[in-house]
């Protein structure tokens, strides 16, 4: 006997820097609780390459059982495919102004470990999209700091009072006086069960964080929650967006023979020029973006040139095809007040 499925929600990765829009290899696992959820109430999780289903047992247009209010929310920690998709992924913090003057050497490379843990909610739908986040992609505002269900929390000095509540407008789980002398908080979130808090202590601005029993050791990049507004469009598909990183493209040129003065990159119609700018060692000349441009897996347009202007006509073209941005290792410059993300292309001459 065959066994019919039908969809409750498909959720759909989408990606900028792909040449399709599709984010691939996104893996999305359920917490323990959420597994337990799942299998009570006759539920299966069915991957796909782009993300994954929720189906049930029925025949073609049935429509889904009774009691699965009960099963929600679902909790998905996500995984990423590789390491670079932490360099080509624009969801990592910003660098902030340095509040210095531009050095003149540069910095180290920045390492492309994982993003710290963040978390999305199924947000009321927009008027032509099912997406699960207010934007199109998502941003740093939809970013929460991943705890354990039980921790212990440090106690600034002085504190007197600590409340906890399910973030951001749900009810108070407790409310507790602490000793003078008291320098941890014990909580355990087991009753509670996955999801976001928010935990006031005293005076102190208030913490919040989203808390899962993820089996260890697992160090998600994201953690997604669904609600049980997903019930109200049975086999609707969700998406999650995400944005391209941008980066300072900077040409660093390397020869074996003196390079000509007055080199120049023609970006073309690309809304972006190039000025020259100190490279790395052992490089000839460098050339610096004046404008940072999102991260691709195909450019649209032409290639930069490499020109050397002559006066009275056309410039002299030294190399016709300059190569494009990569996700490579990412490296960190002053520049003026602020710091700029740089992607190096190296191009031998």
């Amino acid at each position: 006997m065959t066994t019919s499925y039908q969809v409750l929600c498909r959720v759909e990765m989408r990606h900028a820097y792909f040449a399709d829009g599709l984010m691939r290899g996104l893996a999305a696992r359920p917490s323990g609780l959420t597994t337990e959820r799942l299998r009570r109430v006759g539920l299966l999780l069915r991957p796909s390459s782009t993300g994954f289903e929720i189906i049930y047992a029925g025949a073609a247009g049935s429509p889904p059982p009774d009691g699965l209010r009960a099963a929600f929310p679902l909790v998905f920690s996500l995984h990423p495919p590789d390491a670079s998709f932490a360099i080509y992924t624009g969801l990592l913090p910003a660098p902030a102004p340095t509040g210095k003057k531009a050095g003149k050497k540069a910095s180290a490379p920045v390492p492309p470990g994982p993003a710290p843990a963040s978390v999305r909610y199924l947000a009321p739908a927009p008027a032509n999209a099912l997406r699960l986040h207010p934007g199109d992609v998502l941003s740093e505002a939809d970013r929460l700091p991943l705890r354990p269900l039980v921790f212990q929390q440090a106690l600034p000095a002085g504190t007197r009072t600590a409340a906890l509540r399910h973030y951001p407008d749900g009810p108070t789980v407790w409310e507790t006086a602490l000793l003078p002398t008291a320098e941890t908080l014990p909580v355990n979130l087991r009753a509670e069960g996955n999801g976001a808090y928010e935990l006031r202590l005293g005076k102190a601005a208030p913490d919040v964080f989203f808390a899962a029993d993820f089996p260890a050791p697992a160090c998600p990049w994201a953690v997604l929650e669904l609600g049980p507004a997903v019930l109200a469009t049975p086999g609707a598909t969700y998406t999650l967006g995400l944005a391209a990183r941008r980066t300072y493209w900077q040409y660093q040129l390397m020869s074996s023979r003196p390079l000509p003065e007055g080199l120049a990159i023609d970006a073309g119609e690309a809304p972006v020029g190039f000025e020259q700018a100190p490279g790395l060692p052992g490089t000839a000349l460098s050339f610096l973006a004046t404008a940072d441009q999102p991260l691709a897996e195909r450019y649209p347009g032409a290639a930069c040139r490499l020109v050397l202007p002559e006066a009275g006509r056309a410039p002299r073209v030294m190399h016709p095809a300059l190569p494009y941005a990569s996700p490579s290792a990412l490296r960190l410059i002053n520049k003026s007040i602020e710091q700029l993300i740089i992607t190096d292309i190296f191009v031998q001459l």
